[in-house]
Parts: structure tokens; sequence; C-alpha cells
């Protein structure tokens, strides 16, 4: 009985290894080709004030790489694949800065090997895959502009744009994958013995950085060993080894050892296992331990324990969790945590459902420097009923006990809510809330409570589709003294947080306080494209021992939307009285956009806003318009022959507490011409108006370039001047060119 068994296996290691002869034999095909990029580049920066000169730079920089590749497939496909690269990259650039604060001639030069190998071995018929890779295409990346000297850009016109450092070095990633075990989509008759097997399951990762020439030098090692075994249908067993490694500093080196037993698989996802035919489980345990710079620094427990029951007419599901650290260097201790959530949801009839959140969290630390403790008790209940009415109704409580190191708080919260159905009426919708909340709160000092009650109701009236008026109000009272520190579930005052009507002027008070808020807003469409909003608000806040504070706002929008056409305009006031403050804001914002056809896109926007804040006035003025023209020609093929852009920007600030002002306008005028479908020329002029001062300023850009599949290349020369002021004067000239085969 136990021979036949085993001439089988035998059988079948001796088929494997005849598979393993014709990966070797029997190539299959392969296909190379060879790569490269040639890449040169040279700017010429100079700037003078008032005359005389500022920065005077130029740098030049090249990079060349060349790989040569090939792929293939082994015994035709049906055992695997390959890929092989071999190259070298090699780049540098020499800057030259000279200024009166500081002479710099940075300068590096660096180079690595490019290289890939990568085989995927995976028979059809044999239960095993094998990948293996090693590889490092990391491309050089200049930096521009990091030296002090080019970094203050604050009264600069250009962006110098000279490289002052590079990103090379070696990032070798490098790994290897053993799986062994049934696949699917065998179908040899040996399947039903590869099942009784062990699923098997070895990864290495590898990554090596080193760049030392930068001006953040890095050489550092992450290695990552991993050994998963299937024992038992669902049940894994994993080991995890994690080690860093900081050739620079050894204090950031450490190693990690994970052990896990449990329904999580290979790619660490979680399996769930039917107990019943209605219960599913997924638990595991894993033990960690985490070693700093060869001292061993910390051991951490984690236990899981996941249950979801699925009834005709309930569900439930949880979700539980302890974790034990134990810390031995440093800041010793132990610290644990604990979480118990319960969550079960049902229906009663054809129109009640039913939701129970039942949670317990538990945090301890006890630590050399920081000894707490956290209990959080939660319990709540809601009931959805009468769907199937003219009104539903809606029933809410939640109770929770919350401790955190010495203070202890107890907050009970009960919201009744209904709201009105289709059954009801199409044009009239009704809805409305009570809830009431009151927060206790125990030091060793004292004891604080702090009672609120919201009403929340809310109207809507739909004469017609196009049509549709709200009014909302909400009530809110708060009775005596609230802590700093509520509960992290509850919130103690949600009312200020979770207000749209909320003023960034207002804190949350800390004592009673009576609030209305009242909007009635109105949304008409009176055209298929045309839609307008209006609505305003009135915020009253009475808090004890402050004068009433009154905070008001409207807001109208217009939108018109069409294939060639958009237009949006949106205004709004605020204005906030309290005593002898008064506040406001004012703004009016219109944007538009069109588009009657290919060749011409034209964009129109204005902002105006006032405001007055703390006793400092401002108004502010933004008006910016855009226009482009494109010209295509066919010759068989359409393609874009010129381009046209055209752009005003003014800005003007004014303070009106000490009477100063800030004015920009600028003045933009482009063109991008193509002679060929991969050439073209370019130039832009910018013109700007600054005041105070009576400053002007000319930024002018010229440029030419050409893009093919293989080859790029481009010539730039930008000139800058500023009329008044400091007179700066700038100068930069770019070349680049690159070339790919």
């Amino acid at each position: 009985m136990t021979i036949k068994p085993l001439n089988r296996i035998a059988s079948l290691t001796g088929r494997a290894v005849c598979s393993l002869l014709a990966v070797v034999l029997f190539p299959g095909i392969a296909a190379a080709g060879l790569s490269g990029v040639a890449e040169l580049g040279y700017v010429k920066y100079d700037s003078e004030i008032n005359g005389t000169k500022n920065i005077d730079a130029s740098t030049f920089q090249q990079r060349y790489s060349l790989l040569y590749d090939t792929a293939g497939t082994i015994g035709d496909a049906r055992f695997g694949r390959y890929k092989l690269g071999l190259g070298y990259e090699w780049a540098s650039f020499d800057t030259r800065i000279k200024s009166p604060a500081d002479d710099s001639n940075p300068a590096i030069s660096a180079g690595h090997v490019l290289f890939l190998g990568e085989v995927v071995v995976d028979p059809k018929e044999i239960p095993l895959r094998f990948k293996a890779y090693s590889r490092d295409l990391s491309r050089t990346t200049f930096i521009a502009d990091t030296v002090t000297t080019l970094a203050d850009t604050t009264d600069r016109l250009l962006a110098p744009g000279l490289t002052t450092s590079l990103l090379d070095g070696t990032h070798i990633s490098s790994g290897a994958t053993l799986v062994l075990g049934v696949k699917n989509g065998m179908t040899n008759g040996y399947s039903s013995i590869y099942r009784e097997l062990p699923m098997l399951l070895l990864d290495y990762k590898d990554e090596i950085v080193r760049d030392l020439k930068s001006q953040t030098p890095t050489d550092t090692r992450l290695s990552k060993l991993a050994f998963v075994s299937l024992n038992k249908k669902d049940n894994w067993f994993h080991y995890r080894r994690i080690q860093y490694r900081d050739y620079i500093d050894k204090t950031n080196d450490y190693l990690d050892n994970e052990f896990q037993l449990g329904t999580v698989d290979e790619t660490q996802s979680r399996r769930w296992i039917d107990f019943t035919n209605w219960i599913k489980i997924s638990t595991d345990l894993q033990f960690t331990t985490h070693n700093v710079a060869s001292i061993k620094d910390s051991e951490q427990y984690d236990v899981n324990l996941f249950a979801i029951a699925t009834r005709s007419t309930w569900e439930g599901r949880t979700f539980n969790n302890f974790t034990r650290t134990m810390h031995f260097s440093g800041n010793t201790g132990v610290e644990y945590s604990r979480r118990i959530p319960v969550y079960l949801n049902g229906i009663w009839g054809a129109d009640t459902d039913w939701r129970v959140t039942i949670a317990s969290e538990e945090d301890q630390k006890k630590l050399l420097f920081d000894r707490s403790s956290k209990r959080d008790n939660l319990a709540s209940f809601r009931v959805d009923t009468f769907k199937l009415s003219p009104f539903t109704l809606a029933q809410a409580f939640s109770v929770e006990r919350y401790e955190f190191t010495g203070q202890k708080s107890l907050v009970l919260d009960s919201t009744t809510e209904t709201a009105s159905t289709r059954r009801f009426s199409d044009i009239y919708a009704l809805a409305a809330s009570y809830n009431i909340k009151n927060t206790e709160t125990e030091t060793d000092l004292t004891t604080d409570n702090y009672l609120t009650q919201t009403f929340t109701g809310r109207g809507n009236y739909t004469p017609s589709r196009s049509l549709r008026f709200t009014l909302d109000q909400t009530v809110a009272n708060a009775i005596g003294q609230r802590s700093a520190s509520a509960s992290p579930t509850i919130a103690a005052n949600s009312l200020f947080s979770s207000s749209t009507n909320s003023s960034l002027f207002r804190a949350d008070p800390t004592t009673g306080y009576t609030r209305s808020i009242t909007t009635l807003a109105t949304d008409w469409q009176p055209a298929a494209r045309l839609r307008i909003g209006l609505s305003g608000s009135e915020d009253i806040l009475w808090t004890q021992g402050q004068p009433g504070d009154y905070y008001t706002t409207v807001r109208n929008t217009v939108d018109y939307t069409r294939a060639d056409l958009v237009l949006n305009l949106t205004n709004s006031a605020t204005q906030r009285v309290q005593g002898d403050l008064h506040d406001y804001s004012v703004s009016v914002e219109g944007k538009g956009s069109y588009t009657p056809n290919r060749t011409v896109a034209a964009t129109l926007r204005s902002i105006y806003g006032k405001e007055k804040s703390g006793g400092a006035e401002l108004s502010r003025l933004e008006i910016s318009e855009g226009f482009n023209y494109y010209l295509y020609t066919s010759n068989g093929v359409s393609r874009r022959l010129l381009e046209v852009n055209q752009g005003i920007e003014h800005t003007q600030l004014d303070y009106t507490t000490n009477g100063q002002s800030e004015t920009r306008t600028a003045f933009t005028l482009g063109c991008r011409y193509y002679p060929l479908r991969q050439l073209f020329v370019a130039s832009t002029a910018k013109y700007s108006l600054v005041a105070p001062g009576d400053i002007k300023e000319l930024i002018s850009t010229s440029s030419l370039g050409m893009s093919f599949s293989k080859l790029q290349a481009s010539l730039d020369y930008s000139y800058g001047k500023r009329y008044g002021g400091d007179n700066r004067v700038e100068n930069r000239f770019a070349a680049n060119l690159k070339k790919q085969f």
C-alpha cells in the first residue's frame, strides 16, 4: 500500500529533472537589441545691478549611456523566459559661478554600470515556479540652482537653471523567488499527489544604494528574506528577516525578525475560513524582534482574531487585535493595546433596519519616561423604521466611557430623526432631528458637566423641475463647562466642526451658549444651460459673558454652459458684528472661456475682493485675459502650423489702513511657428508695470527646437531688464542636444 505512492513520487521527481534539463538544452527563441543615449547641455547666465556685474556663471553637462539587452523564451515558452542586459552610463557637469558674494566651481563626474538579468522558470506541468533578477537601470539626474548664490530668487527676473549637483551612484535591486506547490491550470494526472505536498515559498530581496558624490551622500543596503509554508489548507507559517544597514551612520542600522502563523497567505493577503456554513474566521499570531545598531531594542506580540457571521436577517463582524511590546533599550518598559470592536446590523420586516456597535479599546504605556493609560468603551444602537410610510423615524443612542491618564469622561448621546418620503409629497420634503448630549468629565480636582441640545429642521419646496427652495434651521443650546479634552469618538461639541456656516473667526466655546443658524437657498434653472443659485444665512451666537455674535453670509452663483462657451459668476458677502467689532468680506469672481472652433480659444477671469479684519482693511483686484490662435495646414495630414498667444494680467492691492497700494500689470505676446512637423521657432515677450516706484520690467524669450523620435535639440535665449529700482539686467542662453538610438 505504501510502495505505489513512493513510486509515483519518484516518477514525478524524474519528470521534474527531465524538464529542467530541457530548460537548459532548449533555450528557445531570443531577441536582442542595442540602445543608447547621448545628452549635452550648456547654460550661460549673467546679471547686472545698477550697471555692475552681479553674477557671471556657466555650466556644461553631459550624459552618455549604452545598453545591450536581449530577451527570449525557454523551451518554446513552455518552461519560462529570460531577459539580459549590460551597459554603462557616465555623466558629468562643470559649473563656474562668479559673484561678489561667492566664487564657486561645483563639478562632478560619475558613472555606473547598467545591467539587467532576469530568469523565470515556470514549467506548465510541474509544481514549481522560480524567478531571479538583478538590475541597476537607474539614470543620472541633474539638479539645478542649489547653491545659495543662485537659490535666492527674491528680485530675480529669470531662473538661472545652472546645474550644481547630480544624483548618480549605484542602485542595485536583486531578488529571487521560489514557489513549490500546485499551480492553477495544471491538467496532468499528478495534481492530486502534488496537493499532498506542502506549499513552500522562498523570497529574497536586496536593495543597495550608494551615491557618495551628491550633496547628500548615501550608502545603504536593505535586505529582506521571507520563508512561507502552507501547513494545512489555509494555515500559513511566515518567517521574515529585514535588515537595514547605513554605512555612513551606523546608528540607523536595524534588524527585524518576524514570525507569523495563521490565515495569511504568501502574498500577505488575509484568507477566510468557513468555521460553519454561516461563520467565517481569520486569525494569525505574529512575533517580531527589533534590533537597533546590533542591540536588542524591542519584542512585539500581535494577535488578530477576525470573524464574520451572516444570516438571512442580520450580519455581524468583529476584528479583535491585541499587541504587546517590550522595550529593552532607551525608554525601557512595556506597552500594550487591545481592540475589540463588534458591528451588528440587520432588518426587522420590510421597512425597519438596525445597527449596533460595541467597541472596547485599551492602551497602556509603562515606560521609563512615558507612562500613560487610555481606555475607551463605546456602545451605540440605531433603528431606522417606517421607510414605506410618509415619514420615516430613526432613533439612535450612544454611551461612551473614556479614561485617559487620570481623567474620566462619560458621554450620553441620543438622537431622534424623521424625514418625509415620496409617499408624503413630490413637491414638499421635510426633515427634522433632535439631539441631546451630556458629557461629564472628572479629574482629581474638578468635575465638569456639559449638556448640549440641538434641533435641526429642513424643508424643500420644488414647484417645478427648474426651481427649488430650501430652508434650514438649526438651534443649539449648551449648559455647563466643556473640558478641553473631550471624548475622541463622540465629539462634545460637533456643531462648530460640522456646520458649513461656521466662521473661521470663531473658536469653540467652552462655556454655555445658544446658537441659531438660519439658511435660505434657491436653485433656479430657467434654461437648459443656465443655472442661478442664491443663498443667505444668519448665524447668531450668544455666549455667557460676551456680547451677541452675528455672522451674516449672502452668496450668489450664475453658471451658463454651452459647447463653445462657459461662463461662471460667484458673488459673496459676509459680515460679522460683535459689540464694537465689525468685520466684513466682499468678493466677486467671474470666469469665462470661449472656444468656437479649434483655431480660437479665449479666457477671461476677474476677482474683486474687499475685507476688513482686526482693524486692517484690504481691497484686491485681479484681472487676467488670454487669447490663443491656432493655424493648421493640410497636406494629406492635418498638422499645426502656427500658434499665437496673448495675455494680460493685472493685480492691485490697496491697504486702506496705511494708504499703501501695490500694482502689477503684465502684457504677454508669444508666437510659435512650425515650418516642419519636427521643427519649431518660438518667441515670447512679457512687459510689466510695477508700482510703487514706477518700475518697468521686460522679459523676452526666443527658442528654436526640433524633435524627432530619436533626436531632440533646442536653443533658448532669454533677456530680462528692469527699469527703475535696482535696474537689473539678466541674460540666459541654453543649448541642449539629446540623441537616442
